[in-house]
């Protein structure tokens, strides 16, 4: 089965995960629980049993130097973006808004990814992005449009929350393409490692609300059941989430797991919470998908017309373009290293193609120039 196809049966189902997720961290807040400090036990367990156990398999290898920033970002974006998804539900935002807001993920990173590679934005960029902005418009009802009745100060607090949350979605996904090469379990130790202090010092700053821990001194029994849900709901979800974004393109990741999380989200606040969606909610959140779904239909096809193809046995042409990719990987890595962040990104939320490099691409097209040639001359 082609790679991108089980990446995306991944971000399906790290994206129910995420709603679990959420509502797991909802419901030990309500339960009057310190989440964010039992949380920190369940990633330094999940880091540290995944590192003994690649050591204990001999798998535990230094990363290149060229995935080791890419992974290091990608743990500080997936914490920071984890922790203001929690934060958001906690404070007053329903599941199912805040997996519709955080949507924008994909609009905002596609629009500006075509802009980054200089091209026009046709029309349905332009019907997606007023789709989206109109959605979360929507969805937050803010107080200069529908009045202070429609909303308290904190559900607002949390949207907003939501759709930071959502920005720093695409980054993760960028991250994550940009570290393809890295192991996932590797990948999973570093997030654990970034996120258990972050979990422990965040209380400390002040910067958000977390329960004290006396019920854990009052209930070792109970604090160890609560870390075992919670090592098993962290470890899935990171482990898909990372294994999900490495195998297809960020646009793809970004698409199924905002469906995904989107839809759960809205089931569990109506059969768990018991609070339906208003209409202009609903509404919101069908353009909020009807956004995602128009940007990902019309993403740009390979860059090589037909034209370049004909007469061509493809699989000679394929076979020969992988030969001298994997003759000029040494070349390429220094220019992979340098190459323009925001045409990497441009390229994954634009194009159909996963991401070539830049130097990459410029091979495959001489490639198939030098083999119509052939063609042409022995004709």
């Amino acid at each position: 089965m082609n790679s991108a196809i089980v990446g995306a049966f991944l971000m399906g189902a790290a994206g129910l995960m995420s709603t679990v997720d959420l509502v797991w961290s909802k419901l030990v807040k309500e339960w009057s629980w310190p989440y964010f400090r039992v949380q920190a036990v369940c990633v330094s367990v999940m880091a540290l049993s995944i590192a003994a156990g690649l050591v204990a398999t001999g798998k535990m290898k230094c990363p290149a130097k060229s995935d080791l920033k890419w992974l290091l970002l990608r743990s500080v974006f997936g914490t920071i973006t984890f922790t203001m998804g929690v934060v958001a539900v906690q404070v007053g935002a329903s599941p199912g808004d805040a997996s519709a807001l955080t949507s924008v993920n994909m609009v905002f990173a596609a629009v500006m990814g075509h802009l980054f590679l200089n091209e026009k934005l046709q029309w349905p960029h332009v019907l997606s992005l007023v789709c989206s902005l109109s959605g979360a418009l929507l969805i937050t009802k803010p107080a200069f449009l529908f009045g202070s009745s429609h909303g308290s100060a904190t559900a607002w607090s949390g949207n907003v929350l939501a759709l930071l949350a959502g920005l720093g979605q695409a980054a993760v996904f960028i991250c994550a393409r940009k570290s393809a090469g890295a192991c996932t379990w590797l990948a999973t130790v570093f997030t654990g490692a970034f996120c258990a202090p972050f979990f422990v010092l965040l209380p400390i700053t002040g910067l958000i609300e977390d329960a004290s821990l006396a019920p854990v001194a009052a209930q070792p029994w109970l604090a160890v059941i609560f870390v075992a849900v919670g090592l098993i709901l962290c470890t899935t979800a990171i482990c898909l989430n990372n294994a999900g974004a490495q195998m297809c393109p960020a646009a793809v990741s970004a698409t199924v797991f905002t469906g995904t999380s989107m839809l759960s989200g809205y089931l569990v606040q109506i059969f768990i919470f018991k609070d339906s969606p208003r209409p202009l909610t609903i509404v919101g959140a069908g353009l909020m998908l009807s956004a995602i779904l128009i940007m990902s239909f019309c993403r740009r096809q390979p860059t090589e017309s037909k034209e370049d193809m004909q007469g061509i046995d493809v699989s000679v042409a394929t076979r020969t373009i992988e030969e001298v990719a994997r003759s000029s990987s040494a070349s390429c890595s220094e220019s992979d290293d340098t190459e323009s962040l925001a045409s990497f990104a441009a390229s994954e939320f634009a194009d159909v193609e996963p991401h070539l490099s830049v130097r990459l691409r410029r091979i495959r097209a001489e490639t198939i120039g030098r083999a119509a040639e052939m063609v042409s001359a022995s004709a």
